[in-house]
């Protein structure tokens, strides 16, 4: 058989994987392997196995602690003196004493060689996979490029990223509204989440997503130089894919317009970022630390009289943010939006349950109060 050491090497070299997971591998091979040649179904007492790979002659060696002799069946890796005795044909073993068997692997046979190369060639898919799923797994949210290759009945499209262990899908719930693709297309979107496949190829499967607030996040980061700068810093998304979006943003630079920065001239970056979200309508508004002011700026393009932020219970009994924001009521239709998606956005992006009150409606109420009041008192002086 050849030598161990030197397949290590090789493997590590081919595959591009660090040499100590590949030993490790190749190590849990051969005690696998070992324990299926030696160690038949029928068998009852089991060893722990240890590897020596260094050796021209790699081996195996089976290693117990010897115990005192009973009716019970003593647990893997220990043996019962009288069956070690008997096992290695010495007469001066003691309790407690560890004695170890070696097993020479070219004395497998054919079968034990096949068996092995089987079990390496398993084990090193294995951890290839687990590189790469660890790898994608960090590029999660970060965009790429791909190529589509197939297209399903099911809405799913599967696209090339040039890996043969690595399958890339977009699913029809991660697509923006109605788009299609064909074959041979060139698709842009995130990766949202990264999945090892139960098969014995180390198959990884990387789910893409065009919906995610995160996509539109890194195309603003390559279409606008300001924030890949950190000049300007986008703080809060809010989508609803490929009908509008709302993004908020400031400035390190006080020189700096951050919203005009986002739009550009003419409109020019908005609307290169609109086009590649199947012209999604993208409202740029300016963040602000302060809750009023930021929940005024998210309702634009709506003009809002006040804000009134409090803590209510929820039906479960839970403590949400509630915004109560004033405004006239020509205004409410804008801060509300076609289909209701200007407000929607807007408390998507600020976090608070925004809830719209007619100025009409607010001093009828105050006046209403003042009566009230007025009129309890003219009572108790009657």
């Amino acid at each position: 058989m050849e030598d161990l050491n030197s397949i290590i090497n090789a493997l590590s070299k081919e595959n591009n994987l660090e040499r100590e997971r590949v030993e490790k591998a190749i190590r849990m091979a051969v005690i696998q392997t070992a324990k299926k040649i030696l160690h038949p179904p029928s068998t009852i007492v089991r060893g722990r196995f240890e590897v020596d790979l260094i050796s021209k002659q790699p081996a195996v060696y089976e290693v117990f602690e010897i115990v005192h002799d009973s009716s019970r069946q003593p647990a893997e890796g220990f043996i019962y003196l009288k069956n070690a005795i008997e096992k290695s044909k010495r007469r001066d073993l003691r309790i407690g004493e560890k004695i170890e068997f070696k097993y020479d692997l070219s004395a497998f046979g054919r079968n034990g060689s096949e068996l092995l190369s089987t079990n390496i060639d398993r084990a090193i898919k294995e951890i290839k996979g687990q590189s790469l799923y660890f790898y994608y797994k960090s590029k999660i949210g970060e965009k790429i490029t791909a190529k589509v290759v197939h297209l399903h009945e099911d809405g799913s499209t599967i696209l090339d990223i040039n890996d043969e262990h690595i399958k890339a899908v977009i699913r029809q719930r991660d697509k923006i509204g109605d788009e299609f693709y064909r074959v041979g297309d060139w698709i842009s979107a995130i990766i949202k989440y990264v999945l090892i496949e139960k098969d014995d190829k180390g198959s990884i499967t990387i789910e893409l997503s065009r919906t995610s607030p995160k996509f539109l996040e890194n195309l603003l980061q390559l279409a606008i130089p300001e924030i890949k700068d950190g000049a300007v810093v986008v703080h809060n998304i809010a989508r609803i894919p490929g009908k509008k979006a709302k993004v908020s943003v400031s400035s390190n630079n006080p020189k700096i317009d951050p919203v005009s920065a986002v739009i550009g001239a003419k409109g020019i970056r908005i609307n290169s970022i609109s086009a590649e979200l199947n012209h999604e309508i993208i409202d740029c508004i300016t963040y602000n630390s302060a809750p009023d002011i930021y929940i005024k700026n998210s309702l634009s393009p709506a003009t809002i009289d006040s804000v009134k932020l409090v803590e209510e219970k929820d039906e479960q009994n839970e403590t949400i943010q509630v915004a109560y924001v004033t405004l006239q009521p020509v205004e409410r239709g804008k801060a509300i939006g076609k289909g209701g998606m200007n407000l929607k956005l807007a408390k998507m992006l600020t976090g608070y349950d925004i809830r719209l009150i007619d100025q009409n409606e607010e001093q009828k109420t105050e006046t209403e109060r003042k009566s009230s009041v007025h009129e309890v008192l003219g009572n108790l002086f009657k």
